[in-house]
């Protein structure tokens, strides 16, 4: 028997640095200690979400789903999936990714500072 994995992908084009996207992901904590989120997970709906569980790169706009998202972890199984369901080229070009793996998030397209964040969708490889 194996263990199935499943990943929510979402693309952009926002022109960002790894520093700035590594801002928009990570988790910010008050100066009590207590957890704000970050404004990534706000947008999808979480509360909280394990930066293990998460994986971001910035890289040279595309619209194919396969360069977008070569060398992330898992990459053929995710891309495989991606093929599966009729999503090897994306909507719109993107040279920004964030996959997050295993955690309950919305689905959903979402704005963010003016940028259009796209769902690829959620796929269980």
């Amino acid at each position: 028997m194996s263990l199935q994995t499943s990943v929510n992908i979402w693309t952009a084009l926002t022109d960002w640095d790894t520093t700035r996207l590594q801002a928009f992901i990570c988790a910010y904590y008050t100066e009590d200690g207590d957890l704000d989120g970050s404004a990534f997970s706000l947008a999808v709906g979480a509360t909280y979400l394990d930066d293990d569980w998460i994986e971001a790169d910035v890289g040279a706009p595309t619209s194919a789903t396969a360069r977008l998202l070569s060398g992330f972890s898992q990459d053929e199984g995710i891309l495989l999936a991606c093929a599966n369901a009729g999503k090897s080229t994306l909507a719109a070009a993107a040279d920004t990714a964030i996959l997050v793996y295993d955690q309950a998030v919305a689905d959903k397209d979402f704005t963010y500072q003016g940028i259009r964040f796209f769902s690829l969708g959620r796929f269980v490889f």
